[in-house]
């Protein structure tokens, strides 16, 4: 115990004698600083640079300055969200329209017409009902108190955005019918994330940044961005003319190349849905008035000309059939079963068909 207090004594003697000679160099210096400062030769330099200590001391402490100009300026958060909320509103009220009126038009008191012009009676319908939510909507927000630099640009920007909206889900629902409906809907969901309307797409994962330009919703944010905040070179222009040639004719393919092209598929799924009393669907009509795509229904069955590919679908979708599914949903003698029989065939019956159609009644409907 004693021997290990002495090496303490000893260790505590040579600590003391290290701080007094760290004391002694300490006071050397300032010493020294202090002879410096007060010699001519370093007044003269000061005096030279005409250095500002204080100035120096600002600089070394804060050496950046951040000077903020608002270029684009935004009232609040509500105008900035604006773009999106109102993209939103009208793509649901474009699907809303889709899914209360009935798509299929009726020949009665009408007479004969082509089915271009059927397609299109349609949707010049839901088009101006369209473009009347489209000024409720867009004339709302102003009315409500946004920041708005272009009024008028923005309310044309809304209307050429349910223009498109509408279009499009017209056109997936005419061609896929309940299929497209819910395709409108896993666009719209998609758009919520991958059009940089409520955060820069730059936070977003990779899947949303690929999408974000193939998407109709980036354009028609930035369009009405464009009239909230100002213009900013052509960046208006340039959205709005990509939302009338890239999506606009894609709306007419789909609805008049693709929706002639898959009848075969409605008119199973339609009639399946129908089979089930309980989801809604359109009516399957007889055989010959079941392809709203060909010529006037009372020409005989087998006179109709089908493309090669629809005749090709014909004859796969029976192959994936059951015949027990087939007498279950509409029997041998239904309208679906009745026209995959005849055109599932192709080019080896079309001989056959028009007398094997008016066997089944086909000619006289």
């Amino acid at each position: 115990m004693a021997s290990t207090l002495d090496q303490a004594s000893t260790a505590l003697g040579s600590t003391q004698t290290s701080l007094d000679n760290a004391l002694e160099s300490l006071d050397n210096l300032a010493t020294d600083l202090s002879a410096i400062d007060s010699s001519q030769v370093m007044e003269a330099l000061r005096t030279y640079t005409g250095a500002n200590t204080d100035q120096i001391s600002s600089f070394m402490s804060s050496p950046v300055t951040i000077d903020e100009k608002t270029v684009y300026p935004v009232a609040n958060y509500g105008t900035g969200v604006t773009p999106f909320y109102t993209d939103v509103a009208l793509f649901v009220g474009g699907f809303v329209l889709v899914s209360i009126y009935k798509l299929e038009v009726d020949r009665e008191q009408v007479g004969d017409f082509k089915p271009w012009q059927a397609y299109f009676g349609r949707w010049m319908l839901l088009n101006l009902v369209g473009i009347l939510q489209a000024l409720i909507t867009c004339i709302g927000d102003i009315a409500l108190g946004i920041q708005c630099v272009h009024p008028v640009a923005f309310v044309f920007a809304g209307l050429v955005e349910s223009f498109v909206y509408v279009n499009m889900i017209y056109a997936l629902a005419v061609a896929l019918k309940h299929v497209g409906k819910a395709l409108a809907v896993v666009i719209l969901i998609l758009q919520i994330p991958g059009s940089s309307g409520l955060y820069p797409i730059q936070m977003q994962p990779g899947f949303f940044q690929a999408l974000y330009p193939w998407l109709p919703f980036t354009y028609g944010n930035n369009a009405m961005r464009e009239a909230i905040g100002g213009f900013y070179g052509l960046d208006y222009l340039y959205d709005m003319l990509w939302l009338g040639l890239l999506f606009v004719p894609l709306g007419f393919f789909i609805g008049l190349v693709v929706g002639r092209s898959d009848f075969n598929l409605n008119l199973m799924f339609d009639e399946k849905l129908g089979a089930t009393d309980l989801l809604l669907a359109e009516p399957v009509t007889p055989t010959a008035k079941a392809f709203p795509h060909a010529h006037p229904y009372p020409r005989p069955v087998g006179h109709r000309h089908v493309p090669p590919h629809a005749c090709r679908a014909g004859r796969a979708l029976p192959a994936a059939l059951s015949p027990a599914t087939t007498h279950r949903v509409g029997g041998p003698h239904s309208a679906a079963g009745h026209h995959l029989r005849h055109y599932g065939a192709g080019a080896r019956r079309r001989e056959h068909a028009g007398a094997d159609a008016h066997g089944h009644g086909g000619g006289h409907h």
